[in-house]
């Protein structure tokens, strides 16, 4: 078993991936007309049975993407602790999962996180958010996978384009 970190014990941990679930689906319950986007703060999920997986899966069902924000304090996550450095990738991994991107910082004050929402918010706004309506069915609703592609690859780049969608 490794040593997790001189730091913080198991039990203090927290529970980051299912506070996320529990903000995902608070704000997906809001009846507001608009794109939303989770931003985490964290330096790596928790040490619950919860995996990254389970809130990716509920993020991209509700189509919100997560922005990880890896806060390794002073670098203090290396590979001297290896549990730690994977719980770190794990977490950051939730942004290629949505949709949402990923970084690190060693610390943050008032200048680096006002960088952080601006940076998060022009991707927002720099996103389009595609839709449908499927055709009335009298079936019972199915789970389908939508993706969207680019028709020459030299036009542009995108990124996310799945979701999940039961209808």
């Amino acid at each position: 078993d490794y040593v997790t970190s001189p730091f913080v014990s198991a039990q203090a941990r927290g529970w980051p991936l299912e506070a996320a679930i529990g903000a995902l689906n608070d704000v997906a319950a809001a009846p507001d007309k608009v794109a939303r986007m989770l931003v985490m703060f964290s330096e790596g999920i928790g040490a619950t049975t919860t995996v990254p997986e389970d809130v990716g899966n509920e993020a991209l069902d509700l189509g919100i993407p997560i922005y990880p924000i890896v806060t390794n304090y002073q670098n203090h996550i290396r590979e001297n602790y290896p549990r730690n450095l994977f719980r770190m990738h794990q977490f950051a991994a939730l942004g290629k999962m949505t949709g949402g991107r990923a970084v690190e910082y060693t610390q943050i004050d008032a200048a680096a996180l006002r960088k952080i929402l601006e940076s998060v918010k022009n991707d927002g706004l720099s996103q389009y958010v595609v839709g449908f309506v499927p055709p009335a069915s009298t079936g019972t609703p199915k789970e389908h996978k939508l993706e969207i592609k680019l028709m020459s690859k030299s036009s542009g780049a995108l990124e996310g384009g799945k979701r999940r969608a039961t209808f």
